[in-house]
């Protein structure tokens, strides 16, 4: 007796595993679009986004805007800390004096002031023989 041998696998070539990963895209795609459509319309209360009715005119709310005028009186403007330091020592304790580091070169800030009292401290100044200069600047309230 002889035994014969028989290939009970078929070839597939491939399509098998294509088809699968269609039909795994095709689920979850369905089974988003489900959970997409429960989440949204259960937990956000079925409220739909409304778009906006170009025909109806949407008026802006105007608000008053109150400017102050500020003042700063910079007493110096140097290359060197120490001679900015030099010119802040001589200021004393009247003035609420300071120094900014603008790039490479440092500015004597002897205060800010209102516009009033930036002139009455710009005379001192100019009276005590300090160089000083007035920059006004303008604070929108909103």
């Amino acid at each position: 007796m002889r035994y014969t041998k028989y290939k009970y696998k078929k070839k597939s070539n491939g399509m098998n595993f294509l088809i699968s990963m269609i039909m795994m895209l095709v689920g979850t795609a369905a089974i988003g679009l489900i959970m997409g459509t429960l989440i949204f319309n259960t937990f956000l209360g079925g409220k739909d986004i409304k778009p906006i009715d170009p025909s109806q005119d949407v008026v802006a709310k105007e608000v008053p805007v109150e400017n102050k005028v500020f003042s700063a009186i910079q007493c110096g403007y140097f290359a060197k800390e120490e001679n900015a330091n030099n010119v802040l020592a001589t200021l004393g304790k009247d003035y609420n004096s300071f120094v900014i580091k603008d790039e490479e070169k440092f500015r004597v800030i002897a205060g800010v002031f209102t516009e009033e009292e930036g002139e009455k401290a710009l005379v001192e100044l100019k009276g005590k023989g300090i160089d000083a200069a007035k920059v006004k600047f303008t604070l929108n309230e909103a």
